[in-house]
């Protein structure tokens, strides 16, 4: 077995899906099949999360041809407990994916949706209500984090950063923003794997991956993901195959519409202290992020 040399550690929304994807393509790259273990971010309600043995199990496929092995859990860069971890267990380097938190908390919004862990699908009331919610109130009976309606604290990337930073080496980790990979792909791809220190696998094609996307009919979105977590609750033996499948035909590919102006402000607002760190740490100026 080979102990991960890498971690993606999030952020959600922020192209971990995309880039995982990319890199699980490369021969000389082994990525933990099926993305997100939760395995270090104890400090997080998970039901689903790995044993030790059944983590390190992950990785017994690796052979000798794997110079850079790897897991991706976008939640990690969220967690106080999930760096510290890492590090007790390996000395790894850190991939981080970054966007404009502003843009990131309403994208993050729709995912708690899909994820059936929000109940309010308008954003505006589902932020006003991250007061209650830090407070055990108002939290959707099938939300097993709380912790991830918190858009605020959840899309701090600033401090979250500067958190990594504090605990582990500058030169072992690399910043990747959105932006810069949807407009230069295979140029931050590239730094990627100079980072991993693999060679090129020749990838020109980065097709879009986890695109925005609405539902077309809302209450089977909501009878499904009743039926989910009844099966989570009562441990039935049944495959969620056909639950996926009807989830996925029910969705359409679909941009969200613009945020209020007002709201948009709000958040701006919000998040200014959060951009400046941000600009500090990746010594870049990112005032188009502070925009309304």
């Amino acid at each position: 077995m080979s102990k991960p040399n890498f971690f993606i550690l999030g952020a959600p929304k922020c192209g971990t899906t995309a880039m995982s994807s990319y890199l699980q393509s490369h021969p000389s790259v082994f990525l933990c099949p099926g993305k997100e273990t939760y395995f270090f971010n104890v400090d997080h309600a998970r039901h689903d999360r790995l044993s030790l043995e059944a983590f390190e199990e992950v990785f017994k496929p690796t052979t000798d041809r794997h110079i850079a092995v790897g897991e991706a859990t976008a939640w990690y860069l969220y967690s106080e407990a999930a760096v510290p971890n890492i590090l007790s267990y390996t000395e790894p380097r850190f991939i981080v994916m970054l966007r404009n938190p502003v843009d990131m908390a309403y994208a993050l919004h729709m995912e708690m949706i899909k994820a059936h862990a929000e109940t309010e699908w308008e954003f505006s009331k589902a932020w006003a209500l991250q007061q209650k919610r830090s407070q055990g109130i108002s939290v959707p009976k099938n939300c097993e984090e709380p912790k991830y309606l918190l858009y605020g604290p959840a899309c701090s990337l600033g401090s979250q950063m500067e958190r990594l930073i504090n605990l582990t080496e500058p030169k072992s980790v690399l910043p990747i923003l959105l932006e810069d990979l949807k407009q230069q792909p295979r140029r931050e791809y590239l730094r990627v794997l100079t980072f991993l220190n693999v060679p090129d696998d020749g990838r020109y094609h980065f097709p879009v991956i986890n695109q925005a996307s609405k539902y077309r009919f809302p209450i089977l979105r909501k009878l499904i993901r009743e039926i989910y977590y009844l099966k989570i609750r009562s441990r039935i033996p049944i495959s969620l195959g056909l639950l996926n499948y009807l989830d996925n035909i029910n969705r359409t590919i679909a941009p969200r519409p613009p945020m209020p102006l007002e709201l948009r402000a709000e958040l701006v607002c919000y998040f200014s202290e959060e951009i400046t760190k941000l600009e500090s740490i990746l010594n870049r100026e990112l005032s188009r992020w502070r925009c309304t």
